[in-house]
């Protein structure tokens, strides 16, 4: 069983269905609209991860590129508290400059957490097992970030 937590539309959902063995897949976001269209086999719902609620019982859960998107670490870590799965592979966009750094645009809002940071954040709920870069170096972005992602297990 496994879970997508910020999925989308589910195209990584749509693509794990094919190329792994999870019987079971939950594809969770706060967009409805995303959802309607995402494979059927993919089990959806609204999920509003500012007031976390029970999530399901999996084997493992993806958060891929939503954690900086909430700017307050208790609300994180409260998600992280709601997981019971034994692995969790988050992505998470990442400030390369010393401190942590809010961007707020018209059009923008995210909390970019140094990589220490966020390791401490997940760390506080799990045992962080990999950080790996996501993107080549070539890659950049405007704001001076990369993506990683960081795997970690359960504690216990």
């Amino acid at each position: 069983r496994l879970l997508d937590l910020g999925c989308g539309d589910g195209s990584l959902l749509e693509c794990l269905l094919r190329l792994t063995d999870y019987q079971e897949f939950y594809g969770l976001d706060v967009a409805a609209d995303l959802l309607a269209d995402i494979d059927p086999r993919v089990k959806t719902a609204v999920y509003d991860i500012s007031r976390p609620g029970p999530l399901p019982a999996v084997d493992a859960t993806i958060i891929a590129g939503v954690i900086q998107y909430v700017f307050d670490d208790d609300v994180v870590d409260e998600l992280l508290a709601r997981i019971t799965s034994p692995v969790v592979w988050i992505r998470s966009t990442c400030t390369l400059k010393s401190q942590t750094e809010p961007v707020v645009r018209d059009d923008y809002a995210s909390k970019y957490r140094t990589v220490p940071d966020t390791f401490a954040l997940i760390a506080r709920r799990f045992e962080v097992t990999a950080v790996d870069r996501v993107y080549p170096d070539e890659i950049e972005s405007s704001y001076g970030t990369k993506q990683f992602y960081f795997e970690a297990r359960r504690r216990g």
